[in-house]
């Protein structure tokens, strides 16, 4: 339906096309930002649309435009996905977040009562804070990331602010999204966390589709009979294949919720198959193994803590060094493959837990310009992810911040091989541009998007 949508795409008013992805849409009062745009198919000026602006960690808005075109299309929306805001400064996505709200604002019939924020990873953070911070937003979808930058965006029941989040039981973020949906049930917010098998990654466009459905029935005072009975249907299929799934565990609670929040009605009912004696062992040592987790975890934090005064020094105190460090690495991956699935997606979540740390802290270090520690923390991610297609291409950023080409242009090239193939992403990077003139750096854009 979708594909037949985009075909039919339309031209409206200054020049945006309807039912396909925009990459770039350049903010009139400040062309240094810019956006990812998606209209639907059926967009016209002659009513107010909802929107939602949507963060990525790593500044790609055309890679979540894409995912949210389905919701988009069936759903009815406006999706505006930031070009420059990313992981690290707040103030980066702050500045983002105003001047694609200002742009928007002033090109688009947008209805100011359904205004939603979405993003991934630390993107999903700064959904939070700007949720409150600078939309008065109706509605949050966090995917891979929960709680705000600080408590002080944390919604509370008065804000009237809906909240879907989608995890991945092997996505480092998993516990910290369980603790966020206990903290806002219990303050009274109304929320929905739906749990996936996936690792830390966007959520694919049909997860997306299903908790913007769940936000839909909530926020839209106008809904119609016709759609609340699709969106029950597809939430009511939804159940039923958790509750056969071999994860059915994890998705049991949500399933719960939604018998008494939506009153849908599953093939089981999932009251009689939560008090089953193997699900109920189950539940235990799944509980079990997360509590072991958390204080790994926190054993973990308080070390990361004084990175900044350690700088992995191997001649500090051993858990302080590069090499303590990949020996837990190697232990949580020996663990993923253990036969007990509790302890193997323990595991995959430790290990993820720290490469996602040593990533963040590399960005850190890299915008204050310390590039021989950034580098450093990004030998430890690379450890963990040796494939990694962001971690290579991180690594491209920091030698080139180091004025070290030939290495940028090395590390460049195997992002390529790795699956980058976004032309305009290296164009909107200032770091790249000295690297222009070298034959290998045109050579590699002319084979990019």
């Amino acid at each position: 339906m979708i594909g037949c949508l985009i075909l039919e795409h339309v031209t409206i008013a200054q020049t945006f096309e309807t039912g396909e992805v925009i990459d770039t849409v350049k903010c009139r009062e400040n062309t240094n930002q810019s956006y990812a745009l998606y209209l639907p198919s059926y967009y016209t000026e002659e009513k107010q649309w909802p929107i939602v602006y949507v963060f990525d960690p790593a500044a790609r808005g055309g890679l979540p435009a894409r995912l949210f075109m389905k919701s988009a299309e069936e759903l009815g929306y406006i999706i505006v996905c930031s070009n420059n805001s990313r992981n690290g400064s707040w103030q980066i996505i702050f500045e983002a977040a105003r001047a694609i709200k200002k742009d928007t604002e002033s090109r688009f019939k947008i209805d100011s009562n359904r205004v939603y924020t979405s993003g991934f990873s630390g993107g999903s953070k700064g959904a939070m804070t700007m949720a409150k911070g600078v939309y008065k937003a109706k509605g949050i979808l966090a995917c891979g990331g929960a709680y705000p930058l600080n408590s002080n965006y944390l919604i509370k029941p008065i804000d009237s602010i809906y909240y879907a989040a989608i995890v991945g039981n092997v996505d480092m973020n998993y516990l910290e999204h369980q603790s966020m949906a206990k903290e806002l049930t219990a303050s009274g917010v109304e929320n929905a966390l739906f749990i996936t098998s996936s690792p830390h990654r966007w959520a694919s466009s049909e997860e997306i589709y299903l908790a913007m459905q769940w936000l839909e029935f909530k926020t839209n005072k106008e809904i119609t009979k016709e759609r609340k009975a699709k969106i029950r249907n597809s939430l009511t299929s939804f159940g039923d294949s958790v509750i056969i799934s071999k994860d059915a565990v994890y998705g049991l609670p949500l399933i719960r919720q939604l018998t008494q929040d939506l009153y849908l009605e599953f093939d089981e009912d999932p009251a009689i198959l939560f008090n089953r004696k193997e699900v109920q062992r189950d539940i235990k040592n799944k509980e079990k193994q997360e509590t072991r987790e958390q204080k790994e975890r926190d054993t973990y934090i308080k070390i990361l803590h004084k990175l900044s005064q350690t700088h992995l020094n191997p001649e500090l105190d051993s858990v302080y060094t590069a090499d303590w460090w990949k020996q837990e690495i190697d232990k949580w991956k020996w663990k993923e493959k253990s036969g007990n699935v509790f302890i193997s997606h323990s595991a995959k979540r430790l290990s993820n837990f720290i490469w996602a740390n040593f990533a963040e802290k590399s960005f850190n270090y890299e915008e204050i310009g310390d590039y021989e520690f950034a580098l450093k923390l990004n030998d430890l991610w690379q450890y963990a992810q040796p494939e990694s297609l962001w971690a290579t291409y991180s690594r491209a950023r920091i030698f080139a911040g180091a004025h070290k080409d030939e290495d940028a242009l090395k590390e460049l090239n195997r992002a390529h091989e790795l699956g980058m193939n976004y032309r305009a992403s290296l164009n909107r990077e200032p770091v790249f541009d000295h690297l222009k003139n070298y034959k290998l750096y045109q050579t590699l854009l002319e084979q990019l998007e």
